[in-house]
């Protein structure tokens, strides 16, 4: 990498390009537009007076003089988080980007984040979902909490808690509905599930263990819009106990057949784990969790 006119910024575009070779998904992970990033990766080849990406296939691949600086990048990548590291803690800086479930960010996340916030102001917390979508192992995010725990990759994994999915729908639809008494009866019914572009394996394995072979009536990208919808009697979804704290006018259906236990991983790269703000979010989540279990388990239990 060429010593003079080296500019951080630069760099950190350059990493990001790396690690996730689509133009666009790298400058919104970066929160700038494709043209900056691609100011940026251009400046950087011209202070190298090297050619860094080759494009293919709509991706940005890395030369062999660009694998050279991948190298050099993420060692200078280091020393910055070693820098960062020495700050005392009521001064400590820069970004924690964290991918989370929709249902868990906006139902416990987003009424506890701003205990964080008055702790460690000058850290910025990005919560962006889902996090089956955004990937550690690209270095898209630094951590995710994921309803499956991963099976490879240099990630450091702890499960968070554990919590119960069960069948709702609201009164107004059960009564003018058929009956449900058994899970048979809800071939006659209208489901609310996962857009097919974007449901996660783990969401498939909960709908195949309740219907092997059904097929909902109403797709949504998201677990909120599912909730509202079976809320304002849309049909039956399958959605985590907690939400039904929230809203009354979700009844349990099938309560006796059908209970789904789910966990929470947080996922953690292996790269950044030992990063001063990554190891104080990381510390106040868990125990925010652990302080309050109770917000996870079905009453029943």
């Amino acid at each position: 990498m060429a010593k003079s006119s080296l500019n951080w910024d630069d760099v950190r575009t350059f990493l990001a390009l790396a690690r996730n070779p689509k133009l666009g998904v790298a400058a919104k992970n970066l929160g700038i537009n494709a043209t900056t990033l691609s100011r940026r990766i251009q400046r950087l080849s011209q202070t190298n007076n090297a050619t860094l990406f080759e494009m293919h296939g709509g991706e940005w691949l890395l030369t062999e003089a660009g694998e050279k600086v991948l190298a050099l990048a993420e060692r200078a990548e280091s020393a910055m988080l070693d820098i960062e590291e020495s700050e005392p803690d009521e001064d400590m800086s820069g970004f924690v980007r964290v991918a989370v479930p929709e249902a868990f960010g906006i139902w416990f996340m987003s009424e506890r984040i701003k205990a964080f916030h008055d702790a460690y102001p000058n850290i910025i917390v990005e919560f962006i979902s889902p996090s089956w979508y955004f990937s550690p192992l690209k270095r898209e995010v630094d951590m995710a909490v994921m309803p499956t725990r991963p099976q490879r990759g240099p990630l450091t994994t702890r499960r968070l808690c554990d919590m119960k999915l069960r069948l709702f729908a609201s009164r107004t639809y059960l009564d003018s509905h058929p009956p449900i008494e058994a899970v048979g009866d809800l071939a006659d019914h209208s489901l609310i599930g996962f857009s097919r572009n974007i449901i996660s394996k783990a969401q498939l394995d909960h709908w195949r263990k309740v219907l092997p072979d059904s097929v909902t009536a109403i797709r949504m990208s998201g677990m909120a819009m599912q909730a509202h919808a079976v809320a304002n009697g849309a049909g039956i979804g399958l959605l985590p106990f907690f939400i039904a704290n929230y809203d009354d006018r979700l009844v349990p259906v099938l309560k006796e057949q059908v209970a789904i236990n789910q966990g929470y991983w947080l996922v953690v790269r292996e790269d950044v784990r030992h990063s001063r703000r990554i190891e104080v979010f990381v510390d106040w989540l868990t125990k925010q969790v652990q302080a309050d279990r109770a917000f996870f388990r079905d009453s029943e239990d």
